[in-house]
């Protein structure tokens, strides 16, 4: 697949993107904790493969923040609410599982160490966007205090 921006910006084409996805819902890299994580990481990795593990460490967290806030969801929902979540999620898994094998496909045998962190920045750009998805949607459920 040839990419109209060329192999040499390849890797600014994928940073772009990722800056565009920052803003879902409200959410900036200066509000989220893991944003801010990910930020301080690249601020202080030089090299290629030290600012991938930042990337792919900020994709470990969103990962994780979405398996728990769907958990805590699950605990503040009931009836027709729950059952749409239940199948909304499961719907976003099956997208998220065939988003990721498009990635792999694309990439996965490409040259070159840039690739690695083009993967993940691509996969975790659909990780945060489901968990600040569902962070609102937790703060729409959650009983009034």
């Amino acid at each position: 697949m040839n990419l109209p921006f060329g192999h040499n910006g390849l890797l600014s084409a994928t940073v772009v993107l990722f800056a565009l996805g920052l803003s879902v819902m409200g959410q900036t890299a200066e509000t989220h904790r893991i944003d801010i994580a990910q930020a301080k990481c690249l601020k202080t990795s030089k090299g290629t493969m030290p600012r991938a593990k930042c990337y792919s460490d900020a994709a470990d967290a969103w990962e994780k923040d979405v398996a728990d806030t769907f958990a805590k969801l699950l605990k503040v929902t009931e009836g027709e609410n729950k059952k749409s979540l239940e199948a909304s999620q499961t719907a976003w898994e099956a997208y998220r599982d065939a988003e990721f094998d498009l990635i792999a496909q694309v990439y996965g045998r490409r040259k070159g160490s840039g690739y690695i962190a083009v993967r993940i920045t691509l996969r975790s750009e659909i990780l945060r966007t489901r968990a600040i998805r569902l962070e609102n949607w937790l703060d729409t459920f959650k009983p009034s205090e």
